[in-house]
C-alpha cells in the first residue's frame, strides 16, 4: 500500500478521532506524518491527546507529541506484542536467527532485499515480521521498516525486549565478517568483461549481485563500529587485503563509489595499517583515471613504489611490465595536490575534508576534496586576484577577499554567491567568519577594517587606526575581539561589539603579514 494512501488516511481517523479537541489542520498533517504507516502509533496518539484533563493540558501534550518528546512505552508494549507474536512456535535456534534478522535490518547502511541479505547472512524467513517490516512481494526489492521508532527501540536495552535486543557491537562485527567473506568469495578481476579502454559508464552495474555492491560499499562502515575483532574478522580481512583489495577498487570504480573508499581507509588504517595506507595513497594518485576507465588501475601497478606492500599481491589475469627506471623506494612522506598555477590562499573546513584555495590568475575560488585531491566547486564571481578565503564554523559557506575591493560569501554545496559585500577603497587582503558564523571581518589597503553582518551584508563597524596596507585579521574564539596588522608594522586588538581599539602591540620592525589568536584567546 504506498505511504501516501495510507497516511491520508490516518490523517483521515486522526481528523474524525479528534474533532471535539479542535486542532489546526496542520496540527493534524504533522501528527498523521509523525505516525508514518503506523495505524497503532496514530490510535496512540488520540488516546494521549483524549486523555488531557483541559485545553491547556491538551495543547502541552500536543506540543510533547510534535517536538517528539512522545511517551514510548505504549509503543514498546505494542512492539513487544508484536515480536512475541511472530516468534511463536519457534524453536530455540530459529528464534536467535530471527534476532539477528531484525538487527541486521535495523543495522544496514541502506536497505536490502530479502535474496540480498540471504546471500550475505543465510536463507530467511521476514514473513513473519509484517507487522514491523515493510516487506514487498518481490524478494528482490528492498526491505524497509516501517517506522523511525522501530529502531530506536531495538536499539535500546531498558525498552526492547530481550529476545529482539540489538547489541550494536555483535551485530556490526558479524555484518563486517558477512561482507569481508561476500568480498572474498566474489570479487574477480575485469568483473564486468571490459577491455582496458573501455568507459564504465556505457556498463551496467546490475551484473553486479546486489549483496557484492553492499559489501564493496558498505565493509567499513561496519568495521568502524567495531571495538574490537575476532580472529576469524582478521584472518578474512587479511586475505581480503593480500588477494583481493585491487578487484574491490576495480568495482568501487563501476560503482562510482571510490572517493567515499578513500576517506573510508583513513578511518580503518588501525586494523590494517600498511596496506591500507598504500591503497590509500594509490588510490589518490589514480583516481582520476580509473573512475572511468576502472581497469587502467592494473596497468598503473607497474609504477607502484619499490618497496611497496602492493607489489605482493600477484594478479594471475594481468600481464606484469617492468619499469627499468625512474622508481621510487617508497611513497614521498607527503600527500600532494597540484595546481596549475601560483597559490595565493589555502584552508581546510572545520571537518577537515575539503580544501578551499585560491589562484593567481584566473580570479576564481576552487573547493577540493581532500581525498581525492578533484575539484568539488568552482566559485567565480571576482574581477580580480582573489587574496583570502575561509571556510565558515559550520562548513556550509566560504567567505572571499579580492583585489577587486569586494567581499563574497558563497554556499559551498551549491557554487552560488550568497552575498557581496562593498565597502573598501582597495585590494582586501584577508577575510574571517567570527566563532558563530553570523559575522565577516574584512581587511585592506586602505587602512581599514570592516566588520560586517554577514547575513545581511551591513557594515556593523569600520575600524580605523592602521597607518599602512593592513595584511591579516582574525576574530577571538570568544567572538568579542578583532585582530589586525599591518605593514605599518604593528598589531592591533579591537572591541568587536563597539569597534574601539583596545591595545596597540609594538615591537615589529617590518610589516607584519599574518596574525592569530590563542586557544583560549588571552
Amino acid at each position: 500500500m504506498q505511504t501516501e494512501i495510507v497516511q491520508k488516511d490516518i490523517e483521515l481517523y486522526l481528523r474524525g478521532s479528534l474533532r471535539n479537541q479542535h486542532l489546526s489542520a496542520n496540527d493534524t498533517v504533522l501528527l498523521s506524518e509523525q505516525a508514518g504507516k503506523l495505524f497503532i502509533y496514530a490510535f496512540t496518539q488520540v488516546q494521549y491527546l483524549k486523555k488531557a484533563p483541559g485545553t491547556v493540558a491538551l495543547k502541552s501534550r500536543l506540543s510533547d507529541l510534535l517536538e517528539n518528546r512522545f511517551i514510548a512505552e505504549s509503543i514498546d508494549s505494542l512492539y513487544n506484542l508484536l515480536l512475541k507474536k511472530a516468534i511463536v512456535g519457534m524453536q530455540a535456534n530459529e528464534k536467535d536467527d530471527a534476532r539477528y534478522l531484525i538487527n541486521f535490518i535495523v543495522s544496514l547502511s541502506d536497505p536490502l532485499s530479502q535474496h540480498a541479505l540471504s546471500e550475505l547472512w543465510k536463507p530467511c524467513d521476514v514473513d513473519r515480521f509484517r507487522s514491523v517490516l515493510n516487506i514487498p512481494e518481490s524478494e528482490e526489492t528492498p526491505i524497509h521498516i516501517f517506522h523511525a521508532s522501530f529502531p530506536d527501540y531495538i536499539l535500546d536495552r531498558k525498552r526492547c525486549h530481550v529476545d529482539f535486543y540489538c547489541n550494536p557491537e555483535e551485530i556490526h562485527q558479524i555484518l563486517t565478517l558477512a561482507c569481508i567473506k561476500c568480498m572474498n568469495k566474489n570479487l574477480k578481476h575485469n568483473i564486468l568483461n571490459m577491455q582496458i579502454d573501455d568507459d564504465v559508464t556505457c556498463f551496467s552495474k546490475a551484473q553486479i549481485s546486489p549483496s557484492l555492491q553492499y559489501s564493496c560499499k558498505h565493509w567499513i562502515f561496519h568495521l568502524t563500529k567495531c571495538k574490537g575483532l575476532s580472529m576469524e574478522v582478521f584472518m578474512e580481512l587479511e586475505k581480503f587485503s593480500k588477494q583481493y583489495i585491487f578487484f574491490w577498487m576495480e568495482i568501487l570504480c563501476i560503482l562510482q563509489s571510490i572517493e567515499n573508499a578513500i576517506l573510508g581507509l583513513k578511518a580503518v588504517s588501525s586494523w590494517i595499517k600498511v596496506s591500507v595506507y598504500e591503497s590509500r595513497r594509490f588510490l589518490q594518485l589514480i583516481v582520476g583515471l580509473i573512475q572511468t576507465f576502472p581497469l587502467q588501475l592494473y596497468s598503473v601497478l607497474a609504477w607502484l613504489p619499490k618497496l611497496s606492500v602492493l607489489r605482493e599481491i600477484k594478479i594471475s589475469e594481468c600481464n606484469d611490465p617492468r619499469v627499468l627506471s625512474g622508481l621510487q623506494d617508497t611513497w614521498d612522506i607527503c600527500e600532494v595536490i597540484r595546481f596549475s598555477e601560483r597559490i595565493l590562499c589555502v584552508g581546510f573546513s572545520p571537518d577537515g575534508n575539503k580544501v578551499v584555495s585560491t589562484g593567481s590568475f584566473d580570479k576564481s575560488i576552487s573547493i577540493l576534496n581532500v581525498a581525492t585531491g578533484q575539484q568539488i566547486q568552482k566559485l567565480e564571481g571576482h574581477s580580480d586576484y582573489v587574496q583570502s578565503a575561509v571556510f565558515s564554523p559550520d562548513g556550509k559557506k566560504v567567505v572571499s577577499g579580492s583585489s577587486d575591493k569586494t567581499v563574497l560569501i558563497w554556499n559551498v554545496a551549491t557554487g552560488q554567491q550568497i552575498q557581496k559585500f562593498a565597502g573598501h577603497y582597495a585590494s582586501v587582503y584577508s577575510v574571517a567568519f567570527s566563532p558563530d558564523g553570523k559575522q565577516v571581518v574584512s581587511a585592506s589597503n586602505d587602512k581599514t577594517v570592516i566588520i560586517w553582518h554577514a547575513a545581511t551584508g551591513q557594515q556593523i563597524h569600520r575600524l580605523i587606526g592602521h597607518s599602512d596596507y593592513i595584511r591579516s585579521v582574525a576574530f577571538s574564539p570568544d567572538g568579542e575581539k578583532v585582530v589586525s596588522s599591518s605593514n605599518d608594522a604593528t598589531v592591533r586588538i579591537w572591541n568587536a561589539t563597539t569597534g574601539q581599539l583596545i591595545h596597540i602591540l609594538e615591537g615589529h620592525s617590518g610589516p607584519v603579514y599574518s596574525i592569530a589568536f590563542s586557544p583560549d584567546g588571552t
